[in-house]
């Protein structure tokens, strides 16, 4: 009985919030000791309600702001009466919440307030670093990192007897040395002793900053090989007349390389605390990187299959042709390394909710921009055998005029003549000299022209140009904001991830195996 009844006012908390009885909510909050992670909590729950209930979401989002506003007032708080402790809390896992920390449940709860507190920050400094000093210098860096072996002599440790993994710089106070703290379960050791060379050459390689450097490195190593095998060494690798396949060196590269990719996300994935394996999915593609990252793969794949089962050359240009679209896909996750800069994370950003609002604007444009063209093209010719390049030459025609590629005079004003061997009528790819423009339809067709143009080319291109500088002004006003919550997504990836990296991920298959 004593099991169920530890803590009855926190049960009642959870009780009153999933109910929708906020201030019930808040008396039980105030006779608990978890004030700071039911503040968030409740905050994360009435933000997910704001999104499931349309007719409520304005009171919703009222609820979650005024918990998040307490949560930030109480942070505030305890940082000002002691920084170490107050960070500290924020990654201390609570067992009335599934274990689960302050921190966990801002980011889950896109709480950019919350996070953009020094007490957090602060917080993924430390933890950005590792235990190297967040003084150590670029050049310092730059070296260790070319030669890691001189790593434990040329970095600075923060090894003072006394300090703390959570201590900042300088302060010195006793504590049990005994003490730990815990990210996501992992515990890490707060006293920090004196380390011999192998100990700090560890501590160097475990370092999020030093496995972040390493990783955009190599994927750097890894775009200039995929660029060179696609420009100068795609060759075919199948003996048309025996039917023999040799595989060559960058083949063999790429493929290993981007497999040990596939295995570390495949760890990520697994390593993802949620018991329910749905949770593990929606966590995984709510991360836009790991879309593309799973297209990527499967594009690599399907152009490798094609390259392999080349025995005539469609396959092999369908596998050029894949694997090039496949290339855009590994440069564009390149842009992750971006991120950790606050100037340009938040363009990131920009540019992900402008291409958002393109594909609305496209489709409302795609009804006028259908409209304009059948009726043009049925305007100035008649009875057309329907073939693919029938819709080139009803969509092409109507597209262009967004960019404001307009038709020449001749081509609106003078579609009654008809010569052989004109280059320029209109449209001629389909038709036979038979095939003129309709002489009196085509008058009409440039009063729609007329009227189609003047409306896309003012009203709608610049209704877009005005949608996109509202989505710029907005995420400029919470600029840093997004790019501090960038950062703390950026520091959880690696902080979890292995000290190797692609392409020696490909190890931990072979250990898993033995």
């Amino acid at each position: 009985m004593d099991e169920y009844c530890d803590k009855p006012e926190t049960h009642l908390f959870i009780y009153a919030i999933l109910t929708n009885k906020p201030k019930l909510a808040k008396i039980f909050l105030n006779e608990g000791r978890n004030e700071l992670i039911g503040c968030l909590f409740a905050s994360k729950i009435y933000k997910s309600y704001a999104l499931l209930d349309e007719s409520e979401q304005e009171k919703y989002e009222k609820l979650a702001l005024e918990f998040e506003a307490t949560a930030f007032k109480l942070v505030d708080m305890f940082y000002k009466n002691d920084p170490r402790e107050s960070q500290l809390l924020l990654i201390r896992s609570i067992p009335e919440f599934d274990f689960t920390t302050c921190l966990q449940i801002a980011i889950l709860s896109n709480s950019l307030n919350f996070l953009s507190h020094h007490c957090a920050q602060n917080l993924l400094v430390k933890i950005w670093y590792g235990k190297l000093l967040k003084s150590t210098s670029f050049l310092r860096l730059f070296m260790s990192i070319l030669f890691p072996l001189i790593a434990p002599i040329l970095c600075l440790y923060n090894e003072k007897n006394g300090d703390y993994y959570l201590h900042d710089e300088g302060e010195k106070e006793n504590y049990d040395d005994n003490d730990t703290i815990t990210i996501n379960r992992i515990e890490i050791d707060q006293f920090y002793k004196k380390e011999n060379y192998f100990e700090r050459l560890y501590s160097f390689s475990q370092a999020p900053i030093i496995k972040f450097l390493y990783d955009k490195t190599f994927y750097l190593i890894f775009l200039l090989i995929f660029s060179y095998f696609l420009l100068c060494d795609f060759y075919t690798i199948t003996n048309y007349k025996n039917g023999s396949i040799k595989i060559g060196t960058f083949d063999i590269i790429l493929i290993i390389w981007v497999y040990s990719i596939l295995i570390e996300k495949i760890h990520n994935f697994f390593m993802n605390e949620s018991k329910i394996f749905l949770t593990k999915c929606k966590f995984f593609i709510s991360n836009l990187w790991n879309v593309i990252y799973a297209l990527a793969i499967l594009l690599f794949t399907i152009g490798i299959l094609l390259r392999l089962m080349s025995d005539n050359k469609k396959y092999f240009y369908a596998s050029r042709i894949i694997l090039s679209f496949d290339f855009i896909l590994w440069t564009f996750n390149f842009l992750h390394t971006y991120t950790s800069i606050r100037l340009i994370g938040p363009k990131l950003i920009m540019i992900k909710k402008m291409f958002t609002e393109l594909l609305t604007f496209i489709f409302i444009v795609l009804a006028f921009l259908v409209g304009f063209g059948v009726s043009s093209h049925a305007l100035n010719y008649h009875n057309i055998p329907a073939s693919l390049n029938l819709v080139k030459n009803v969509i092409l025609p109507s597209f262009f005029i967004i960019p404001q590629e307009f038709y020449t005079r001749n081509k609106m004003l003078y579609v009654d003549k008809c010569q052989l061997n004109q280059t320029d009528r209109y449209l001629t790819d389909e038709y036979s000299i038979d095939d003129c423009v309709d002489k009196v339809g085509s008058q009409v067709a440039l009063v729609i022209y007329l009227v189609y143009s003047v409306f896309i080319g003012i009203l709608m291109v610049n209704l877009l140009i005005a949608i996109f500088s509202n989505t710029i002004s907005k995420v400029e006003e919470e600029s840093d904001k997004l790019w501090l919550y960038q950062r703390y997504s950026l520091i959880y990836e690696y902080f979890h991830k292995p000290i190797l990296i692609p392409p020696f991920t490909i190890f931990y298959l072979f250990g898993y195996l033995i």
